[in-house]
C-alpha cells in the first residue's frame, strides 16, 4: 500500500480570544482587580498568592526538564520580570507554564538512542516524524458515521477518513453523479449507515492492499473501498437480511466476501410474515468481490453475530446467539448454550450448482437449518458446534489450526480444532479449549508467536493467553 500524507493539524483553541467578564466571588480574599486595585495588595487564588503559584511551577518545569528532586526550587528561578497580574492574565500565564510542562514531560521521546536512562520512549519506536511514512495502515470502523477512519501505525495519527454510507462536502461523496447514484440505487436510499469489522483483501493469507469490505449494520448492505485511491467504489444492499454485522472472506486468495446477518426478519421481508416469528430466518451471503453480486445465501437457526473464514478455503465460522429464536430478551437468553455455524463452502456451492435451493427476492437461499436434509448424511452443508451462551466473536490462529469464539455471556473461550470438524460424527468433539478469559469475553486477536489477546467488556480488560497451553 502506498502511505498517505498525514492530514493537517487541527488549530488549537486559544483560551484567550474571549473576554473574561465574570466578577470576582465575593468570598474571595483581597481585591477582586489584583495589584492594580486602590491597596496594592496581592491577589489570592485558592489561599496563595500569584508568586508563590509561579514559583511551584518553575519548580516542576526545572525537576520534570532535567530529571532532579525538590532541590531544584533552590536554584535560580526562570528570568521574569516582575508580573502585575489580574485573574485572567493569570490564567493565560498558567496554560503557558503547563504546555511547558507537557514539552519537558516529552524531552526522553527527543533523546539519543544511546540515552541509558531506562524510559520506554527513548527508544523512540512509537514516533513518526513529521515528513515521514508509518510502516503500517489501521482501519477502523466509524459506527454511526457511516466511515472509516485511517491511523497510522506505529504514530497512530489519524491520515483520513473515508464516506462509505454516508455523504461528504469535502470530498463531494454523495453529490457527484457516481457516487449519489451509488448510494441511491445500490444504497438503498440510505445516506446514513453504523460501519463495523472492516476486512482488508488478501492473496495468499497475506494482505494485497487492493480492496477493504465493510458492513452496514443499521441497513443490511456491504461496502467496497479501493485502496488504490481510498475511497469507496461499490455498495451491495442485501437483500433478506436486516443487518450485516461483519465483512468476512473466504481464504487463502478473497474467493468472496461473507456478510454475517445478525437478526432473524421474514423472508421474503415484504410483510407477509411479519407477526410470525416463527417465519424468521438469519443468512449468511456470499458476495462475488469483483462484481459485488450477491452469489447465493444459507439460512440457519438463531440468530448469528461475527465471523472470520480458515486459511484453506473450506471452512468459514459464524457466532450465533439465540437458538431458542425468542423475540423478547428474557427468551433469548434462557439456555446455556448457543451455537458457533461452520460453514462447508465447497458442499453449498455443491448445493446450489445442483439447484438445491429456494430462490428468494432474486437469490438462491440454501437451507441450513438444523433439521434441513442438507445437513444430514456425512457431509452436512452447516455443523452446529454447541458452546457457551452468546459466543460474540470468533477469529482463526494464525496457523489456521483453530477458530476461537468468545463466550460474551459466560467467562470462557471455546478453542475449535478445525481439521477435526470434518472427521468427528459429534460436532461437540471438534472441541479442544475452553479457558476462562474473564468476565464477558468479546473478540479475540493474535501476536503470530501463539499468544491470544481476548477483550472482556465486563471486566474492561484485554487478556493475553497461550492458546497451544488452553489445548
Amino acid at each position: 500500500m502506498t502511505s498517505q500524507p498525514n492530514a493537517s493539524d487541527e488549530p488549537t483553541a486559544r483560551a484567550d480570544e474571549q473576554r473574561d467578564e465574570t466578577p470576582a466571588d465575593a468570598g474571595e480574599t483581597g481585591p477582586a482587580d489584583g495589584p492594580d486595585a486602590a491597596d496594592g495588595e496581592p491577589e489570592i487564588v485558592d489561599g496563595r498568592t500569584i508568586e508563590h503559584l509561579l514559583t511551584d511551577h518553575e519548580r516542576d518545569i526545572a525537576s520534570t526538564a532535567e530529571g532532579t528532586d525538590a532541590t531544584a526550587a533552590k536554584r535560580p528561578s526562570l528570568d521574569l520580570p516582575r508580573l502585575e497580574l489580574g485573574r485572567r492574565d493569570f490564567m493565560k500565564a498558567g496554560a503557558a507554564v503547563g504546555a511547558m510542562s507537557g514539552l519537558a514531560g516529552c524531552t526522553s521521546i527527543l533523546a539519543d538512542e544511546d540515552d541509558d536512562s531506562g524510559g520506554a520512549a527513548g527508544s523512540g519506536e512509537h514516533s513518526v516524524a513529521p515528513g515521514e511514512h508509518d510502516e503500517y495502515y489501521g482501519f477502523l470502523s466509524g459506527g454511526h458515521t457511516g466511515e472509516i477512519r485511517v491511523v497510522g501505525l506505529p504514530s497512530m495519527r489519524e491520515l483520513m477518513r473515508i464516506p462509505v454510507f454516508q455523504t461528504e462536502s469535502a470530498r463531494g461523496y454523495g453529490h457527484d453523479a457516481k457516487s449519489s447514484r451509488m448510494l441511491e440505487e445500490e444504497g438503498d436510499g440510505h445516506v446514513w449507515g453504523d460501519t463495523h469489522h472492516p476486512r482488508v483483501s488478501q492473496t495468499d493469507n497475506d494482505y494485497d492492499g487492493r480492496w477493504l469490505f465493510v458492513n452496514d449494520k443499521a441497513n443490511g448492505r456491504m461496502a467496497r473501498v479501493d485502496l488504490e485511491y481510498f475511497e469507496t467504489d461499490a455498495i451491495t444492499n442485501v437483500p433478506n437480511c436486516q443487518g450485516v454485522h461483519g465483512a468476512c472472506m473466504q481464504l487463502p486468495d478473497t474467493q468472496l466476501v461473507f456478510g454475517v446477518g445478525e437478526f432473524r426478519v421474514p423472508m421474503p421481508n415484504d410483510g407477509r410474515d411479519v407477526q410470525s416469528p416463527d417465519e424468521y430466518g438469519s443468512v449468511i451471503t456470499a458476495i462475488d468481490p469483483e462484481t459485488m453480486d450477491v452469489e447465493w445465501q444459507v439460512e440457519v437457526d438463531g440468530n448469528m453475530d461475527n465471523g472470520d473464514g480458515g486459511k484453506e478455503g473450506r471452512w468459514f465460522f459464524a457466532t450465533g446467539y439465540n437458538s431458542e429464536e425468542g423475540t423478547t430478551e428474557g427468551e433469548m437468553a434462557r439456555s446455556d448454550r448457543d451455537y458457533v455455524k461452520a460453514f462447508d463452502i465447497p458442499a453449498i456451492w455443491d448445493a446450489v450448482e445442483s439447484g438445491q435451493y429456494e430462490e428468494i427476492s432474486g437469490v438462491p437461499v440454501v437451507d441450513g437449518t438444523k433439521d434441513s436434509p442438507l445437513n444430514e448424511g456425512d457431509r452436512p452443508i452447516v455443523r452446529y458446534v454447541a458452546t457457551p451462551k452468546s459466543p460474540h466473536g470468533v477469529s482463526v490462529t494464525p496457523n489456521g489450526k483453530y477458530a476461537i469464539a468468545s463466550g460474551k455471556l459466560d467467562p470462557s473461550c471455546t478453542v475449535i480444532d478445525i481439521e477435526a470438524i470434518a472427521e468427528v460424527d459429534d460436532p461437540q468433539d471438534a472441541i479442544v479449549g475452553q479457558p476462562r478469559i474473564g468476565m464477558g469475553p468479546l473478540h479475540t486477536a493474535y501476536d503470530g508467536r501463539g499468544h491470544a489477546y481476548t477483550t472482556t467488556f465486563i471486566d474492561s480488560e484485554v487478556v493475553k493467553w497461550d492458546y497451544e497451553a488452553a489445548v
